[in-house]
């Protein structure tokens, strides 16, 4: 009698744990349940990353083709347009292009390492004509800078692991920097094993940071960060929004208007894009096909996503 209480105790903490994550919902019901949701409008890619999205809705994304793999391919910079259902080469090479956003039809770049330019470039849309923005911290080259962020003070916000590349590294920290409308440029935190996905709030008070580290595990397990901004740029760590036993991680990031956090989710089994409240709460979750790198709004009702995964660009409806 005993054992048969046991047991159902822990069918039901197990219950309550999966529920929380919402994972045994999607046990329960048909794996598909998410399909009329998601619509895949490229598949031509090899690793594609980072997208942005003009005035006229065209979304730029990156192809990370990492040389290992793809017989040194230098890296691509790919273009849709919705209104011609088409997409096109905008640059390659790209310098191994990784994280993009888009402010005032200006593209802003981080490119990698892996043969790329290790640093921070923005292009005018209207020309084409590019601008180096920061390409070295303490006289030396970044690790490889892999995603960025915007205040509206025109503050950057970006972060700099080395996934991939066989370039010395040469900072002593993965970190995570902010270059400010002067062109000044400040290590603000060292102490993340691989921050990624980054986003700002808008008044410039707040900042989100992802870990996505292959080498997590449950004692140090991968997150999403909030810290707070204070007057003087300096930033502090206010609390954990979510953490994810390995090897699940989250990629790019983006904060909503609804105040909520957007994750896209690194997981073997759920793979997808993740919502969650300020407290940490999950809000939804769309479960795709393949693991996701990251995500934009394709417009200000934000009830789109444009979410690359694998070496796709997908359509995903958050109604």
């Amino acid at each position: 009698m005993k054992k048969t209480i046991y047991i159902v105790i822990a069918m039901v903490f197990v219950d309550v744990v999966y529920s929380q994550c919402g994972c045994i919902d999607d046990m329960k019901n048909d794996p598909h349940k998410y399909s009329d949701r998601i619509e895949l409008i490229f598949d031509g890619g090899f690793f594609t990353e980072g997208p942005a999205v003009d005035s006229e809705g065209n979304v730029y994304f990156t192809d990370l083709t990492f040389t290992s793999e793809t017989g040194n391919e230098p890296g691509h910079i790919w273009k849709y347009s919705p209104s011609a259902n088409q997409t096109s080469i905008y640059r390659s090479p790209s310098n191994m292009a990784n994280g993009m956003i888009i402010e005032n039809d200006t593209l802003y770049i981080c490119e990698g390492a892996d043969t790329g330019g290790r640093r921070l470039i923005k292009t005018d849309l209207a020309t084409g004509k590019s601008f180096i923005l920061t390409n070295s911290f303490n006289g030396k080259p970044y690790n490889s800078p892999n995603d960025l962020t915007i205040a509206d003070d025109g503050t950057i916000y970006f972060t700099d692991p080395r996934y991939a590349g066989e370039e010395p590294i040469e900072q002593p920290v993965n970190g995570v920097y902010r270059l400010n409308v002067f062109g000044q440029i400040e290590l603000i935190i060292d102490n993340i094993s691989m921050p990624n996905g980054i986003t700002v709030s808008p008044d410039n008070r707040k900042l989100y940071v992802g870990c996505n580290d292959e080498n997590a595990d449950e004692e140090i397990p991968n997150f999403i960060a909030e810290y707070l901004i204070n007057e003087e740029g300096k930033v502090t760590f206010n609390k954990y929004i979510a953490k994810f036993l390995p090897p699940t991680g989250p990629d790019g990031i983006k904060l909503g208007k609804d105040g909520f956090i957007y994750a896209a989710l690194r997981d073997p089994y759920r793979p997808g894009i993740y919502v969650y409240s300020l407290e940490g709460v999950l809000i939804e979750k769309v479960i795709l096909p393949e693991d996701p790198s990251n995500l934009i709004f394709a417009d200000e009702s934000q009830e789109i996503l444009y979410v690359t995964a694998g070496g796709n660009l997908y359509r995903v409806s958050m109604k």
